[in-house]
């Protein structure tokens, strides 16, 4: 199997602070750890990137085996049949493993066992969600059993990829002062574009980047999931907590020079 280069937690485009923070939940011997994204916004990317592989028994359930990954034990699945997510989520209990990742979880019964199996370990996996409160909501009712949740998730990350500016063709925007006050940031800051040129077909746009929404579960927020809040009381906590939209991710990427402003436009 050809391998693949592999991307590391330092340069997904996470802020330093979320970093930090999710290199200290990495060392927890359990607890689940959910990406969530719709299909196509490289959730298996981010998760093989937060592998904690200091460990020393790692176990990866995967559809595709795309990136050959050091010291895992991987095993290919499908959907159904004998060779199922199911099947090796509920044969896993005899390895002895530390981290287990499952590129994704979608039946109610593999959400049961995956929140199970947090109990004992670190678990990692994705659901093609939009945002953490859809990702809590979907938990608790395919678990059927609130402080199960509360007690093993640990933090959601949403995220979204979005276009990069061309670095070949890169100017500052002729409407930067006008686009500034558009996205309610500072007029002196100079925003960027791609001019286009023959390496971004013109476009002005080459490559993409991730935006983040990093939601970490503390314990008020555990005790408030423990509760069976309804979706209203899990979006309004995550307002509060400043951690709600991708819009402050994105304005940071723009202030860099990385998206163009219109891009931050999209995001509420």
């Amino acid at each position: 199997m050809e391998r693949k280069r592999r991307r590391s937690i330092e340069n997904l485009g996470l802020s330093q602070g979320d970093k930090t923070q999710i290199k200290k939940l990495l060392n927890k011997p359990s607890g689940l750890i959910v990406v969530a994204a719709p299909a196509g916004n490289g959730k298996t990317t981010t998760l093989i990137s937060v592998i904690p592989y200091q460990s020393k028994n790692i176990f990866a359930i995967e559809s595709s085996i795309e990136t050959v990954l050091p010291h895992v034990s991987q095993t290919l699945v499908s959907r159904d049949g004998p060779n199922s997510y199911q099947s090796a989520l509920e044969n896993i209990d005899s390895q002895d493993t530390d981290v287990i990742m499952v590129d994704t979880i979608a039946s109610d019964k593999e959400i049961q066992l995956t929140i199970d199996l947090a109990g004992a370990n670190l678990m990692l996996t994705s659901i093609p969600f939009e945002n953490a409160a859809q990702v809590i909501m979907h938990l608790i009712r395919s678990q059927g059993d609130s402080m199960s949740v509360a007690h093993t998730l640990k933090m959601v990350i949403s995220q979204r990829l979005v276009p990069l500016i061309c670095s070949n063709c890169k100017i500052t925007h002729s409407k930067s002062k006008e686009l500034a006050d558009k996205i309610n940031i500072p007029q002196d800051i100079k925003l960027q574009r791609g001019a286009g040129c023959p390496r971004c077909y013109f476009t002005g746009r080459k490559g993409r980047v991730m935006l983040f929404q990093t939601v970490f579960i503390d314990d008020k927020f555990a005790e408030l999931i423990a509760n069976n809040p309804t979706f209203s009381q899990l979006v309004n906590h995550i307002k509060r907590t400043g951690k709600y939209g991708f819009r402050y991710d994105a304005l940071i990427k723009c202030q860099r020079g990385w998206i163009h402003p219109e891009d931050v436009l999209k995001f509420s």
